[in-house]
C-alpha cells in the first residue's frame, strides 16, 4: 500500500502511500495508508514523518489534504508532533486497546464521501441564504415550511408526494415515540411490541407509566392473528412496529404481512406508530404499513440512522390533524422543537441532493461490512446484508449476558437480548452493530474477537476458555 526509503542526511522516510481515483477521500486514503504501515511495521514508532509539504509535492495533492491526514491520524494515535523537529510515529497508547464498542446503532463514515466538506458546504450554504435571526429563535409549528417541504422529499420514496402540510418535524426520533406515547394513549393504557424491541419505547413506556405487551411474532415479523387476539385482550392505545430491518432482529416485513396487520388495525380501530428508520438503508423494501392503513398508521422516518445522529432530525407523517396537533403540543410539553440549524442544515442537504449522496454512502460502507462479519462469522451470520447491524443467535452453551460480559472483558462491547425484551420475552442472541467502529479494521478485531469468543464454552465465571 505504501513505499518507504530513507534520505540518510536527514533522517527522514520518503513515504509514498499510494492513492486511487474511487477509493474515498485522498486524506482519508492516506491516513489509513499511513496506518497500515504502522501495522505491518513499515513505519516503526518513533520514526520521522516527511513535512507535510514535501509529502504534498509527491502526491501531487494540496497541503490541506496534508494537514487533514496527518490530523486525522493523530486523532487515531498514530502520531505526535514534537514542535520543531518535525511529526514522529508515535508510540503505541492506552487509547489503541480501547474498548471496540459493536452496542451503537449509528452509520458507518460513508464511502467516497468527505463528510467534512460536505458540513463546512451546507453550513455554509444555510448561513448565506437563512435569516441568522430566525436560526437562533424558537419555531413552534413542528418545522419551518421549508423543512416541511424538505420532510416530504424524504418520504417520498415511501409514499410518492405526501402533503408536507401532514409532516411535523422533531428532534429525532425518540422525541417522536414519547410525544406520541403522551398524545395518544393515557397512563395504564397498554402499548403492543414484538417480543423483540428498541430499548427506547420501552424506557419511554416506562417513564410515562404505560406497559408494554408483547405479541408473538414469526420470521416474518408480528403474528397477525396474535394482534387480534391482543388488541381484543388488552384494547391497547398503540401498535409500535418497526417493520424493515427490525431492530434488533435486522428482519424485515413481506408485504403480504403489512397489509394483514394494517386490515387488523383498521377492524380494531387501533393506531400504528410505525417507527421506519432503516427503509431507505434496505434492499427493495415493501412499501411501509402507513401506505395499507394511511388513517391508522403513524410514520416516523428519522436521519440518524441513514445520514449521522448529530442532525437530531426525523419527519413524522401525521395525516390526521387532530392528531397532529395533540402530538405538537405533547412535543412541546418536552423538547419543544428541531435545533432550528440542525433543521435548516437537514433541509439544504435534502434540497440540494447532498443527502442522497451521504446515504448511498452510508449504504455501501453497510454493505462491505456486512460481507466482513458474513465472512469472520462464516456459519452464525444470518443477516440480508444491508441496514447497520446483524441478530446473532447463540450456541446453546453461551447466554446472551454471559456473552455480553465475556465480550466487555476482551474489550468488546455488544446488545445482549435482553435489552430489547418486551415482559417475559426471551432469545438467545445478541446484536452486533457495524457502524459505530469507524476504523474498518477495528471493526474486523472486534468481530474476529466475537468469532473466536464463540467458538470457545465459558467458564462458570464467564471468561472464556478453551
Amino acid at each position: 500500500m505504501s513505499q518507504l526509503k530513507t534520505i540518510q542526511d536527514e533522517d527522514v522516510p520518503v513515504w509514498s502511500p499510494r492513492l486511487a481515483g474511487n477509493k474515498g477521500p485522498r486524506f482519508l486514503q492516506i491516513a489509513d495508508a499511513l496506518q497500515a504501515a504502522v501495522v505491518d511495521g513499515t513505519l516503526k514508532p518513533g520514526d520521522r514523518l516527511p513535512p507535510q509539504r514535501r509529502l504534498a509535492a509527491q502526491l501531487d495533492v494540496d497541503l490541506t489534504t496534508i494537514t487533514r491526514a496527518y490530523d486525522e491520524a493523530r486523532r487515531r494515535n498514530l502520531l505526535e508532533g514534537r514542535g520543531a523537529r518535525g511529526t514522529y510515529v508515535a508510540a503505541p497508547k492506552v487509547e489503541l486497546t480501547a474498548v471496540l464498542d459493536l452496542s451503537m446503532n449509528t452509520p458507518p463514515p460513508p464511502d467516497g464521501v468527505d463528510f467534512d466538506d460536505m458540513l463546512k458546504q451546507g453550513l455554509s450554504q444555510v448561513l448565506m441564504r437563512a435569516d441568522s435571526a430566525l436560526l437562533m429563535t424558537y419555531h413552534l409549528g413542528g418545522g419551518s415550511d421549508s423543512d416541511r417541504k424538505a420532510g416530504a422529499r424524504w418520504l417520498a420514496p415511501m409514499f410518492g408526494h405526501p402533503d408536507c402540510g401532514q409532516v411535523v418535524v422533531c428532534p429525532g426520533a425518540q422525541a417522536a415515540i414519547a410525544a406520541l406515547i403522551l398524545a395518544l394513549t393515557a397512563p395504564g393504557d397498554v402499548i403492543l411490541a414484538e417480543p423483540m424491541s428498541y430499548p427506547g419505547l420501552h424506557a419511554a413506556a416506562a417513564q410515562f407509566g404505560r406497559r408494554i405487551v408483547a405479541v408473538e411474532a414469526d420470521g416474518h415479523g408480528m403474528v397477525p392473528e396474535m394482534l387480534e387476539d391482543a388488541c381484543r385482550r388488552h384494547k391497547p392505545g398503540l401498535v409500535y412496529l418497526n417493520p424493515t430491518l427490525q431492530n434488533p432482529t435486522a428482519s424485515t416485513m413481506p408485504e403480504r404481512r403489512r397489509r394483514e396487520l394494517a386490515g387488523i388495525a383498521k377492524r380494531c380501530k387501533v393506531r400504528i406508530v410505525e417507527d421506519d428508520p432503516y427503509w431507505l438503508l434496505a434492499d427493495a423494501p415493501p412499501p411501509p404499513i402507513a401506505a395499507f392503513a394511511p388513517e391508522q398508521a403513524i410514520y416516523i422516518s428519522t436521519l440518524s440512522k441513514c445520514l449521522t445522529p448529530g442532525l437530531r432530525v426525523a419527519f413524522v407523517l401525521v395525516r390526521d390533524p387532530h392528531e397532529r396537533e395533540r402530538f405538537l403540543v405533547a412535543l412541546r410539553s418536552f423538547a419543544l422543537m428541531a435545533a432550528p440549524l440542525t433543521a435548516a442544515l437537514a433541509t439544504q442537504w435534502i434540497l440540494d441532493g447532498s443527502a442522497d449522496r451521504l446515504m448511498e454512502g452510508v449504504r455501501k460502507e453497510a454493505r462491505v461490512r456486512h460481507r466482513m462479519a458474513r465472512d469472520i462469522l462464516a456459519g452464525r451470520y444470518s443477516g440480508s446484508g444491508d441496514g447497520l447491524h446483524v441478530w446473532l443467535e447463540l450456541p446453546a452453551y453461551w447466554h446472551s449476558a454471559q456473552l455480553a460480559r465475556a465480550a466487555a472483558g476482551c474489550g468488546i462491547a455488544v446488545t445482549p437480548a435482553e435489552a430489547f425484551a418486551s415482559g417475559s420475552a426471551t432469545a438467545n442472541a445478541i446484536r452486533i452493530s457495524l457502524g459505530s467502529i469507524k476504523d474498518r479494521g477495528r471493526l474486523q478485531a472486534g468481530l474476529q474477537g466475537l468469532s473466536h469468543l464463540l467458538a470457545r464454552r465459558p467458564a462458570p465465571s464467564g471468561a472464556a476458555v478453551v
